[in-house]
């Protein structure tokens, strides 16, 4: 028998000739027949669904199956453990990998071993262990309680010892003569200010009807003269002083007329201020310390007064003080003269007024005459 092979490029020709005719005549038939869906398919035959599925057909497969050989072996296949020279070869990770590519991770109901998909194929995904961040946690709280607790003991801040010092006799004789001075300063201050303040009150009544013929304050005492050019005047003074409250003790001594075409009325008062003298004094906020010629220099050039003259009288101890009895007359104007002994009365001065008169230089025109001032003071020093 021939042998043809059909990969070649020649084939016999009987072979087109059958093919070639019997597609021309299928193409023949198409063109002739309509295509009708239906008929294509064929009718459902109930009969060979029983031939395939009766119960002779199914037993001649299960027995053609149960004789199919194994093809699959379930056997481990055999190691061939590598040679020495191929064992040195193997790092420790190859090792490693390769002892965990055997382990198993589960095993089947059957009893077979189950490898991971990925052992499989070469790798193994490790597993993540909190153990380490717990013990690094467990690391940084122990070394916060430990700083805690050492900067309380040791590092804190050292509490302030209060220093019991025992005071000498010295000092403690010192402090105490310190504070008698102070007492005593504060009660000369108050002294002054008591009368001084009866001096201005007075002086700021009724300076439109009456000019000052003279003022004295000696020791304890306080008198005024006044001079009104008649008595309808001399009337409405009264008047004025008997409504200010700030003199609430005082009298009049004396009234006189002085004859000539340019007369008037003259009238003394006595103003009893030691009436009123505090009985305690307060201590006094700051004392300004001076001494006489700082004192004479600095209240001429505040008070616009000319210095006539400075003296010392006498010299004394009273009371851990040395004393310093000194005499000031000045020379200016009556509202000059009235500031000088404002400013007196509102300061703090270590030194306390003994005598203070204020008198016109020219008594026939009291109202246009400057006026002379004359203070004896006691300097504290």
């Amino acid at each position: 028998m021939a042998k043809y092979n059909l990969m070649d490029n020649e084939q016999p020709e009987f072979f087109d000739q059958y093919f070639g005719d019997k597609k021309k005549k299928s193409e023949e038939e198409k063109k002739d027949k309509k295509f009708d869906p239906a008929a294509e398919i064929p009718p459902f035959d109930s009969d060979l669904s029983e031939k395939i599925f009766d119960d002779d057909a199914i037993s001649k497969i299960s027995k053609e199956t149960k004789e199919v050989p194994e093809i699959i072996s379930t056997s481990e296949p055999e190691i061939i453990p590598p040679s020495d020279s191929q064992a040195e070869d193997i790092s420790e990770d190859d090792r490693y990998y390769e002892k965990e590519y055997q382990e198993p991770i589960s095993t089947s109901p059957s009893g077979d071993e189950i490898y991971d998909t990925e052992s499989e194929i070469g790798y193994k995904q490790p597993r993540l262990s909190y153990k380490p961040i717990f013990i690094g946690v467990g690391i940084i709280a122990a070394i916060a309680i430990i700083y805690l607790v050492v900067s309380n003991l040791f590092l804190g801040e050292p509490s302030e010892e209060v220093e019991t010092r025992i005071e000498t006799p010295e000092e403690k004789l010192l402090r105490e003569q310190a504070l008698q001075k102070e007492r005593h300063l504060a009660l000369i201050n108050n002294t002054n200010k008591h009368f001084l303040n009866y001096i201005t009150s007075f002086i700021n009544t009724d300076q439109g009807n009456i000019n000052f013929s003279s003022v004295l304050f000696y020791d304890k005492s306080v008198y005024f003269e006044v001079f009104a050019s008649n008595r309808d005047k001399l009337a409405q003074f009264n008047m004025q002083l008997k409504n200010n409250a700030k003199i609430p003790n005082y009298k009049i001594e004396s009234v006189s007329t002085r004859p000539g075409s340019k007369g008037g009325v003259f009238a003394l008062y006595d103003l009893n201020a030691s009436q009123s003298i505090p009985a305690t004094s307060s201590m006094a906020d700051t004392t300004i310390s001076l001494t006489p010629s700082n004192w004479i220099s600095k209240v001429s050039q505040q008070n616009a007064l000319k210095v006539q003259s400075q003296r010392q009288i006498q010299t004394a101890k009273e009371n851990l003080f040395s004393i310093s009895r000194m005499e000031f007359i000045f020379t200016g104007t009556g509202k000059n003269c009235h500031d000088l002994i404002n400013q007196i009365a509102t300061e703090n001065s270590n030194f306390r007024v003994h005598k203070l008169a204020l008198v016109p230089t020219n008594q026939r025109d009291i109202a246009k005459s400057p006026y002379r001032c004359t203070l004896i003071l006691d300097f504290y020093l």
